[in-house]
């Protein structure tokens, strides 16, 4: 199954062309407030190919409950598509491999104080 074209960005990683894109729709089993910063990221190829998944550990930057300026740049997808190779995702085989790759969290210093100042982790959360 391949990512929607539109909205795909595009990044090359040792000459291999990957597209990506962040998830604008809650995970399966999360309330909308409780949404996760997920990237999916696939190669760019016309054969059978593997789709990464990254949860990178903190909730979108526009979540009214913990607002922040953490930002996914093309540096941090280049990193997790590195360590997700690392840790044996093969790009060209068919299937889904998720990865955990937590990105510093910046609070929002315009944030009133009635949001938190903190990231919230989801790791008690059942899905």
């Amino acid at each position: 199954m391949s990512l929607p074209q539109k909205g795909l960005r595009k990044i090359t990683i040792d000459g291999n062309i990957y597209e990506w894109t962040i998830r604008h729709r809650s995970t399966s089993g999360i309330l909308y407030h409780k949404k996760k910063l997920i990237a999916a990221i696939q190669i760019k190829t016309d054969s059978d190919r593997g789709k990464l998944i990254v949860d990178f550990g903190v909730s979108p930057p526009n979540s009214w409950r913990n607002p922040h300026k953490t930002a996914v740049e093309p540096k941090t997808i280049e990193a997790a598509i590195t360590t997700a190779i690392k840790k044996g995702w093969d790009p060209m085989k068919k299937g889904t491999f998720e990865l955990n790759f937590p990105i510093q969290f910046i609070p929002d210093p315009n944030a009133g104080t009635e949001h938190s100042k903190y990231d919230i982790r989801w790791d008690g959360i059942k899905k």
